[in-house]
């Protein structure tokens, strides 16, 4: 049954895709996409307090895993800058199900982050 829906599905989330590259603030960095944008994926600096000012208006905001460097069970030997990068930042709301109205709330949120 999902199969029917699926380029539906995928139509969507380039729709939710193009709608936070038009309206996300300059301060945020949008992680590229070349594929089906599964995520929205940006970086910040301080991306826990971001991530708890949007909590405070209702929208969920996942924190980007963090860096393979960092996980115990790999016990990695040196410095990883680059792996280090993608951890300060946020996965937005961005499943297919979201709403344009989501997306808007989101993005009137972000812009009016106190910095």
């Amino acid at each position: 049954a999902q199969i029917e829906t699926m380029d539906d599905r995928i139509a969507r989330l380039h729709e939710i895709r193009r709608q936070y590259e038009a309206g996300l603030p300059s301060y945020l960095e949008l992680l590229p996409c070349d594929g089906v944008p599964l995520y929205t994926e940006v970086l910040l600096p301080d991306s826990e307090r971001l991530r708890c000012y949007l909590l405070e208006r209702g929208i969920q905001a996942r924190p980007n895993y963090p860096s393979l460097d960092s996980a115990p069970y790999l016990k990695a030997v040196g410095n990883f800058p680059n792996s280090r990068r993608f951890e300060s930042g946020l996965t937005l709301p961005s499943g297919p199900a979201q709403t344009d109205e989501v997306i808007h709330r989101v993005c009137e949120a972000l812009h009016a982050y106190p910095r």
